[in-house]
């Protein structure tokens, strides 16, 4: 009996070590967890396309390659061409055979496209993650990559290049269809062409300034180089019927000996508008900078593909608007000052500086009627038959002009 319970002491006392140990072991194992369920750093899914990250120029260069790769990509799986809505095209008068690719794959095998859904849509998603993917196995596989700059990136980043170019093709899906959005877009694209042409324009005489310095005693002309200064080279009007626009096109195609259906078939000829604000100095420097670079061209024996410009005799009378850079006094025309003074002292016009540029002057008298012009430019201003007599811009019939004349093209309308 006694033996028995000296047996049952030692099992209990047996039991409750067992019990403590366990409690010991448990207490332990939930420690444990939570030291290695400790959140780790998640990988990152972007290099090229993160938020406001500041890329290399190799970053930028391999990111623009992947973007036109994964855009050529998803044209060959949906067969979705080039351009396929056309801003310039009616939306009733674009067929689904103009939309697709005629070099795309077979029919059966394009994945389709539900434009009004966005990049989340199944459909649409299975096409950008797609296009991603072969992109990516294609350019990280040392034998098939075709970018030379080798860096690293992610699926992810392919797959964000390949919504950008979804939302560019669905923007111009909902412009075709939005009348008012369309407006507003094709006045934007003009603009920006326009801009376009007057910025190369200024960097084509740009590369004449050490010429003219040395034909003037040092005199720099570079203040004058201002993109909203250069002369507009317009293709249509803006605005109005459309019978003016086809007069104006047909206008345009008698200055260049051609006929209004070569303009409507696709041949480019543009209208060259001067700005009536700027001074008889101002119109002589630029002929001697175009004099100067086409001599520099016909020495070089280069030839340079031009669209021709035929001046109409619209000279653009707007004043400069107050997005333009201050105007130098000697800049600006006193007749046309004279004429516009009062629409000069509203808020939208940008002011002149106090001061002139060194080598440039303002003459005369506010009674004076002739133009603004720099003393110290009078007697070494190229006269020739070349470059042609200084004179404030007037209004002229329309006469063609040699290509070699005239400013190549800055954006293709």
């Amino acid at each position: 009996m006694q033996r028995d319970m000296q047996d049952m002491r030692s099992e209990i006392a047996r039991l409750k070590a067992s019990a403590a140990e366990m409690a010991d072991h448990e207490q332990s194992e939930d420690e444990t967890p939570r030291c290695s369920k400790t959140k780790r750093k998640r990988a990152n899914m972007y290099i090229l396309c993160k938020k406001n990250a500041k890329l290399t120029d190799d970053q930028l260069t391999v990111k623009e390659c992947l973007r036109k790769l994964t855009k050529k990509e998803m044209q060959n799986l949906t067969g979705i061409k080039k351009n396929p809505f056309p801003i310039h095209r009616d939306p009733d008068e674009i067929s689904d055979e103009e939309i697709e690719a005629p070099d795309g794959q077979p029919t059966t095998t394009r994945m389709p496209i539900e434009w009004p859904e966005d990049v989340n849509s199944i459909v649409n998603h299975a096409v950008i993650q797609r296009a991603a993917l072969l992109v990516y196995r294609e350019q990280t596989d040392q034998a098939t990559r075709t970018i030379s700059i080798v860096l690293p990136f992610t699926q992810q980043d392919v797959e964000e290049l390949a919504k950008v170019t979804f939302r560019s093709w669905k923007k111009g899906w909902r412009l075709q269809r939005d009348l008012n959005a369309k407006e507003r877009r094709l006045a934007q694209v003009t603009m920006l062409r326009r801009q376009g042409r007057q910025r190369t324009l200024k960097e084509q005489r740009e590369t004449a300034v050490e010429q003219f310095k040395k034909d003037h005693e040092g005199i720099d002309p570079t203040c004058l180089l201002k993109t909203p200064w250069m002369s507009e080279a317009v293709s249509d009007l803006s605005s109005g019927s459309d019978q003016a626009k086809i007069t104006h096109q047909r206008r345009l195609a008698e200055a260049a000996g051609r006929t209004l259906q070569d303009i409507l078939d696709g041949m480019k000829i543009l209208e060259k508008r001067s700005l009536s604000w700027r001074s008889h100095t101002v119109t002589a420097v630029f002929e001697e900078l175009d004099h100067n670079r086409r001599k520099a061209l016909r020495k070089k024996k280069k030839n340079v593909n031009t669209i021709p410009r035929y001046d109409l005799g619209r000279v653009k009378t707007q004043h400069p608007s107050a997005e333009t850079p201050k105007i130098f006094p000697f800049m600006i025309s006193r007749r046309w000052y004279k004429e516009n003074e009062a629409e000069t002292l509203t808020e939208d016009w940008p002011g002149t500086r106090k001061r002139n540029p060194d080598g440039f002057s303002t003459s005369g008298t506010e009674t004076s009627d002739e133009d603004i012009e720099p003393r110290s430019l009078r007697p070494r201003v190229d006269r020739s038959p070349t470059v042609g007599p200084i004179e404030v811009p007037r209004v002229e019939t329309a006469s063609p002009v040699s290509n070699e004349e005239q400013p190549p093209n800055a954006a293709e309308e």
